[in-house]
């Protein structure tokens, strides 16, 4: 596709100039830890070693410099070309007369090599990551493979090992020198691989992880290919290789579309010939009639911005319009509200096409008879989309000519992802696809969606702070009524709500009670049974409430009764110095046991664990009582001081609140006990991993949101599920099926849907946002012609 290599080579002009800047600062760093080891060094043959390796890149910096970036300009051309294309050649093609040996030489550069391709990668994971997964959609490829990506790792390492080959004869300071030199590459590669990601993502192209899942079984791709010849047989669609994703080919694309990518084409050439302003407004710069169409269709939709500049500044206040329109657009937006008024009476039916014919096209700039043009197409797409049931594709379509309005009004929408109009536009999609109109919770969802587009079309003026009070209204709509579709459902989300907050606030109470006992002498045996067994007894209170029915004063004065049991035992098993403090423990030992006693009870901890901590507990006393007084040693605190210490810690529903930012880690033991509690029966698929998920992960899972469908495995069976909910801190998400007989939800664990959404068991329907697939499709047309 000719608009992806044209990133593709953006991208490679940022690889160059960054793998520059890359290797002046590698040299530069090598220079100062080779320096800072000569120092240390106490022996003559290394610090003479390190010294000549210190001079060389001195006196022959700028050339070796230029020796590496020669190489690797030459391995990146040769990268450019064998992207997913094998040139090498075929076993026929090879002869006796052409093969040799490998000798030493060769595979101790490989392993050097090797080796320093292994620390780039470890070091630069996520954007390495991404790089990969791009390069491969870019090529239509499910499989990623990293030799196949021009940016890979591996030309780095190999342009600095054959640079270093040339100039550094002496085998002991040209190792010294690659492992100072690979050190610093690592340091530094994960901003060059950085600033290329930054080239597609700027343009608009991003990894969809979640769109095109690269592990499926054999019977799971034979399983999906029937299910998608079944579909097409049964509403003569286009089959394609996985059903419910990708679309077939618009069936108006000969009627309705092409006339009208051959008239927007027809058009731009008309307004580049009467202007010179290149049409600034859609930030194109290729200059007049030379630009491709493709080029223009794509930069509307996609500014990146320029290498080294500041960031453009924030747009205008969206639901304040600029006022400073000039009389033609005003007139235009006339037009066009007399229009929706029509529709919205009754009076007149049909979209922009329609609206096209009825305008007079006089009044309009050349950027807005195309802008004109290009929403018609999009809605064109929209109304096409076969993963949407028809009826909602029509009531969506409805929202045609207020978005054009918007567009008109606001023409960064059509590049910025985050405009609300888009936002809206998306957020209907993703809950309107799989819908089933006759079903409920299904039928509410429908209603919702017509009713929101009736307001609009009703109401809308200039005002666009109505499409953000409309996606608002939405999804306070979704997040009340998929919770609410069944019994079950309700009781899972209670169960998944109280398993979050339940952990949070033992992770929060954990951190508190790890502070207090940090400065104090403990035995360990009694921090293991505080932080092991005595925390459950603190928090169990209040992840009972709803179960008990407790009031708040009636919590707080059983929490104090166990927090008071901390100071109490703590002092209870320290040196005791004084006779009047070995009386004391005395008369405190019988109150103390019989309250640890109610406190393990309280959790229903198992009778042989029970007696194990209480037998542990008696020696530690038994201990202090017989070991003889002494007056030496730290300072210990007493009684009440220990009293006063622990008072720090409250412990009350606040306490739950997670002020982390990633989710709460929850044990799976804690989900299923809330799911007892509730009396309902799930699948929980919670991964035993306590390590947070990285930064890119965690945006793939924002690509989830309420209301959103996804195909479902198990085993070699796929069943669709939707996403009915997602907890406050994102640590865990339901799936339930529309299938009434199918009423068990599934359970995922923040880090468990990773994994899943990796090996491809779940499988989100949408690919993309609605608006983006319409986006994709018109640059495919556009390409088309």
């Amino acid at each position: 596709m000719q608009i992806s290599q044209r990133v593709i080579h953006l991208a490679k002009e940022r690889a160059l100039s960054g793998f520059s800047m890359l290797v002046r600062n590698m040299v530069e760093e090598a220079a100062d830890t080779l320096r800072q080891a000569d120092a240390r060094l106490s022996s003559a043959e290394g610090q003479k070693t390190l010294s000549a390796a210190w001079h060389f890149l001195h006196l022959e910096g700028n050339q070796f410099q230029q020796r590496i970036v020669t190489y690797f300009r030459d391995y990146l051309d040769r990268a450019m070309q064998t992207m997913y294309t094998d040139l090498r050649a075929g076993l026929r093609d090879i002869s006796a007369d052409r093969l040799s040996l490998i000798d030493d030489e060769t595979i101790t550069r490989q392993m050097e090599v090797d080796r320093l391709v292994l620390q780039i990668r470890d070091a630069s994971q996520e954007n390495l990551g991404r790089l990969n997964l791009i390069i491969a959609q870019l090529h239509g490829e499910h499989d990623v493979r990293e030799r196949e990506n021009p940016f890979r790792p591996y030309l780095l390492a190999r342009s600095l090992h054959e640079a270093l080959r040339d100039m550094v004869q002496y085998e002991g300071l040209s190792r010294i020198l690659f492992d100072h030199l690979s050190n610093a590459m690592a340091n530094r590669a994960p901003g060059y691989f950085a600033a290329v990601r930054e080239i597609f993502e700027s343009s608009g192209i991003h990894a969809q992880l979640l769109a095109r899942p690269s592990r499926l079984s054999k019977g799971q791709r034979d399983l999906l290919a029937q299910q998608a010849a079944q579909r097409s047989r049964n509403t003569g669609a286009a089959s394609d290789d996985f059903p419910f994703i990708g679309t077939a080919p618009p069936r108006n694309f000969e009627s309705r579309i092409l006339p009208g990518l051959k008239h927007m084409q027809d058009l731009l050439q008309h307004v580049q010939s009467e202007s010179s302003s290149n049409l600034d407004t859609f930030g194109s710069k290729s200059g007049g009639q030379s630009a491709a169409f493709q080029d223009f269709v794509w930069q509307i939709f996609n500014q990146p911005r320029p290498a080294g500049l500041p960031r453009k500044p924030p747009p205008r206040n969206l639901g304040a319009p600029d006022q400073s329109q000039d009389a033609a657009a005003s007139s235009l937006l006339g037009q066009l509200m007399h229009y929706q008024k029509q529709i919205a009476s009754g009076q007149a039916q049909g979209g922009i096409f329609v609206a096209r014919d009825r305008l007079d096209a006089s009044v309009a700039t050349g950027q807005e008879r195309i802008m004109i043009d290009v929403v018609a197409l999009l809605f064109e797409f929209i109304l096409q989309d076969a993963q949407i049931p028809e009826a909602l594709r029509e009531q969506i379509g409805r929202l045609e000519i207020p978005f054009l309005k918007a567009a008109i009004l606001a023409p960064e929408l059509m590049h910025q992802a985050t405009h609300p109009a888009r936002q809206l536009l998306n957020r209907i999609g993703t809950a309107a696809v799989g819908l089933h109109p006759d079903a409920q919770p299904d039928q509410a969802i429908a209603t919702e969606i017509k009713r929101i587009a009736t307001k609009i079309i009703d109401t809308f003026d200039r005002d666009m702070t109505i499409f953000s009070d409309a996606a608002e209204d939405f999804e306070q709509f979704l997040t009340e009524t998929l919770p609410a579709a069944d019994s079950v459902t309700k009781r899972c989300v209670v169960a998944i709500d109280q398993a979050e907050a339940s952990s949070a606030l033992c992770s929060n109470t954990a951190s508190a009670l790890q502070g207090l006992l940090s400065p104090l002498p403990v035995d360990p045996s009694v921090s293991d049974f505080i932080m092991r067994i005595w925390l459950r007894v603190l928090v169990h209170p209040f992840n009972r409430q709803s179960d008990t029915g407790a009031a708040a004063g009636e919590l707080d004065a059983i929490a104090r009764q166990y927090l008071d049991v901390l100071p109490e035992l703590v002092w209870s098993v320290q040196e005791k110095r004084t006779p009047q403090e070995r009386n004391a423990l005395i008369r405190l030992l019988p109150g103390l046991v019989r309250q640890i006693k109610a406190g393990l009870e309280s959790i229903q901890l198992p009778e042989r664990e029970t007696r194990q901590a209480l037998d542990q507990l008696v020696a530690l006393h038994t201990n202090v009582l017989r070991a003889a007084a002494t007056s030496e040693g730290q300072a210990l605190l007493g009684l009440e001081d220990m009293r006063q210490h622990f008072s720090l810690l409250v412990i009350n529903q606040d306490s739950a609140f997670w002020m982390e930012d990633g989710p709460v880690s929850i044990d799976r033991a804690a989900i299923e006990e809330a799911l007892s509690r509730q009396h309902v029966v799930a699948e929980v698929m919670a991964s035993s991993e306590t390590t947070p998920a990285p930064t890119s992960d965690a945006e793939w899972l924002m690509q989830l949101e309420k209301g959103a469908c996804a195909e479902y495995w198990s085993g070699n069976t796929c069943k669709m599920m939707r996403l009915v909910w997602i907890t406050r801190h994102k640590s865990l998400y339901l799936f339930k099926s529309d299938d009434a007989n199918d009423p068990a939800p599934v359970i995922y664990s923040s880090v468990s849907l990773i994994e899943a959404l990796r090996d491809g068991v779940v499988r989100p329907v949408e690919y993309a946002p609605l608006f983006d697939r319409a986006v994709e499709s018109l640059l495919d047309g556009a390409e088309s012609l």
